[in-house]
This record gives structure tokens, sequence and C-alpha cells, in this order.
């Protein structure tokens, strides 16, 4: 039988290999959500964007359709999809070796609920003429007001109240061990960065901002964390998530717009998490602990 130190020391190896592989994953990550930002900010209007997302930010389907454009489609699945994985989650989440998997989807479903809600709300201002201006930020629009009252009223209307929580479900479920204090403040300077950026970079800038958080707070994390859980979500979920970013700014019209538009990009975020979550949950009596503790024993 192996000793306890064997036991460990394969452990500590197995962990290492994740770690080090998870740290690659993230990194380019970050690089690819750097670069895809610098590429916008720059290029947006070359040939290399589709000039349809390009004009709007997002590839949008059927965009004069009221409740069958690309963004209450996305509503309609966010909700849907994060119900069923709730479903899943509440059936394999007290399974011995999911406790790590846990952390990484639990906030994620009511992220989902909220990123969908953002959408909806996006999804009424396609048809609100004073709104509906893809060059003209928020803030803009709030400084043109002819007094603090009404300014105030428009800052903190409902549409702008949803945004904040928009952020504060989608920050929480980047960083979950992040208490809820500095959530708060993440949130807030992140709402009013959205609020003075013009539409049609609305996208760029949640993602930036979203996947910068999420893959520096996952570096960031103690080695003994990075286990199989890690380096799994960084191959399943996040990397691939900002490919499809890619994808959509650059093939909206010649693919993306007919298959829901940004709805590809938004259905990739649950099903991948649900993906991720199957196959921790497959893997669960080969992680490097339950291995250890059978070796001990």
């Amino acid at each position: 039988m192996p000793s306890a130190a064997t036991a460990t020391t394969a452990t500590s190896t197995a962990t290492a290999k994740y770690a080090r592989m998870g740290d690659a994953m993230y990194a380019l990550c970050l690089l690819n959500t750097v670069a895809f930002c610098t590429s916008v900010i720059f290029f947006k209007d070359s040939h290399h964007f589709d000039s349809v997302w390009a004009k709007d930010g997002f590839c949008i389907s059927n965009p004069t359709t009221m409740h069958w454009n690309s963004h209450h489609l996305c509503l309609y699945t966010d909700v849907v999809l994060a119900s069923l994985f709730g479903i899943l989650y509440f059936f394999l989440h007290k399974s011995d070796g999911m406790e790590a998997a846990n952390e990484f989807v639990f906030y994620g479903i009511f992220g989902v609920i909220a990123h969908g809600l953002g959408h909806g709300g996006l999804a009424n201002g396609l048809f609100n003429e004073e709104k509906n201006n893809d060059d003209i930020s928020i803030m803009s629009t709030i400084h043109t007001k002819e007094s603090w009252a009404v300014a105030l009223n428009e800052l903190f209307s409902s549409s702008n109240v949803g945004l904040l929580v928009f952020w504060i479900g989608l920050l929480k479920a980047s960083m979950p061990k992040t208490p809820f204090k500095g959530i708060m403040v993440l949130s807030i300077l992140s709402f009013f960065g959205n609020l003075s950026v013009a539409p049609s970079f609305a996208f760029t800038y949640v993602q930036t901002v979203l996947l910068l958080a999420f893959s520096l707070n996952q570096i960031v994390r103690p080695k003994e964390e990075k286990g199989f859980a890690y380096l799994m979500y960084g191959i399943i979920v996040s990397l691939p998530l900002g490919l499809v970013g890619w994808l959509e700014s650059t093939h909206c019209q010649s693919f993306v717009i007919h298959y829901g538009g940004h709805l590809l990009y938004d259905a990739y975020i649950p099903l991948s998490m649900a993906a991720f979550y199957i196959i921790c949950y497959h893997n669960k009596e080969n992680d490097v602990v339950k291995i250890s503790k059978k070796k001990i024993e």
C-alpha cells in the first residue's frame, strides 16, 4: 500500500500540472480579450469586422421584429437554460468531489439570468427611437438634460437600475469569493463605465470587463485550489467564449445572423457551463483528492 507521503506527492504533482495548464488557458483568455478590445477600438470600421455588427455592437437577427429579435431570444434562452442548469445543479451539487465545480457555477446560474434580463432591456431599446442611437452614450444624453433633477431621474431610471443589477449579478458570478462590498464597488464603477460608452461598444465593454475580471481572479487563486475544475473551466467556457465573440463580430451577415445572431454567444455560456459541470461530475471519482484518499486507505 502506498504511503501517505507518496499519495501527497502524487496529489501535488497532479495539482501542479492542472495549475500550469489552467494558468496558460486564463493567460490566453486575457490576451484574447485585450486583443479583441484593442481591435474594436482601433479597427471597428475596417473590413476585418462585419459592418452590421460594427454599427450595432451586436449581431442582431430580426431587429425590427418585436419578441423575435436576437435580444428577446437571448432573454428567453438564458432564462430557460439557466433554469434547466439549476435543476442539474440541484441534483449533482452534493456529490462528493463537486465542491470546486460548484464554486464555478453556483453564482453563474444567476449571472446567466441577469445576462438575459439585460438583453430584455436592450430589446426594448430597439423600439425606442430616443435611445436607439448607437453612437451616443447614455451618459452623454444625461448631460444634455436641462436640470439636475431631470438628469438624476434619467440616471436612476428603471432601465439603468436594471443595468446596475446586471453588473452585480455578473461580477459576482465572475468573482464568487469576492465579498459583496467589493462586488458593489466594482459594479458601480462598471455601471458608470457602461453608461459612458456608445451602445455600439457596449458588447465589447461588457465582455472585456467580465473576462478580465474573471481570468485575473482565477490566475491569482492559491495554487492548491487550481485543480481539474480550474483547468476545465478555462478550456470549455472562458477561452472559447472569447473566440465566439470574434466569430460574431467578423461573420455576422455571412453566418451568425442566420442562426439567431447574438443568441449563439449567449446560448454558449450556459451550455458550456453545463458541459463543464457534467464533465466534472464524471471525473469526480478520478479527482486528485479522491485518488489520494483511496491510496491512503
